[in-house]
């Protein structure tokens, strides 16, 4: 796992492979959810739109 990875919980998220792990374990998901997922974790906080939600699933 690379240097762009972002984590929050026991939850680490690799957005160049767009792959989930948890505790070092890999999460299966589908690309609708890890691409949701990342959009969010991209906005760090921020507001997302629906329209960006709608956009990127």
């Amino acid at each position: 796992m690379g240097s762009s990875n972002l984590s929050f919980g026991p939850f680490v998220y690799d957005p160049v492979t767009g792959s989930l792990w948890r505790d070092g374990k890999s999460v299966a998901t589908g690309p609708r959810s890890v691409a949701l997922l990342g959009l969010l974790l991209e906005a760090e906080g921020s507001v997302v739109t629906k329209a960006d939600l709608m956009e990127r699933a």
